[in-house]
């Protein structure tokens, strides 16, 4: 059997850790920094775990050591291709094969919505889709592979 990852292309960006404090830990969800600005900063600079849907942003490179990329420093995010994802600690966890996945709490994803009401909430459910699973997960905190998409808007 074939590994679900063997000889697929990955795409992944460098990027900065702007936040002052936290360390990006491996497989999390983290937010693009949105400064407003200067435009150079969007998709090279990250700000702390995403925790909204909707959110842009890129899965944290699940090979950094445990403790993650400290504050200020360089390290790389998966922009497209299949990557680990963790599912968050609340929310709808229960993702099927396939089904896509959007951020959740802390970094972690969810199952996307689709019964979302028109207006704002389907607007982000579907804006903020990270990508599609390649596993099922059912179980808070676990990761799992997913189809990433890109989003960083190149």
């Amino acid at each position: 059997v074939t590994p679900l990852r063997s000889g697929k292309p990955v795409i992944c960006r460098v990027v900065r850790n702007a936040n002052t404090a936290t360390y990006a830990k491996p497989k999390e969800f983290w937010k693009f920094k949105l400064d407003g600005t200067t435009a150079d900063v969007f998709g090279g600079q990250v700000t702390n775990a995403a925790t909204t849907v909707g959110e842009l942003g890129a899965l944290v490179d699940e090979f950094l050591p445990t403790n993650g990329a400290p504050p200020g420093s360089l390290f790389l995010v998966v922009i497209e291709g299949p990557a680990k994802a963790i599912t968050a600690t609340t929310g709808d966890v229960t993702i099927g094969i396939g089904n896509a996945v959007v951020a959740g709490a802390a970094g972690g994803v969810i199952d996307q919505d689709t019964n979302a009401t028109a207006g704002t909430n389907s607007t982000l459910q579907s804006r903020g889709v990270i990508g599609l699973a390649l596993e099922a997960t059912n179980t808070t905190a676990t990761s799992f592979l997913v189809l990433t998409r890109r989003m960083d808007g190149a």
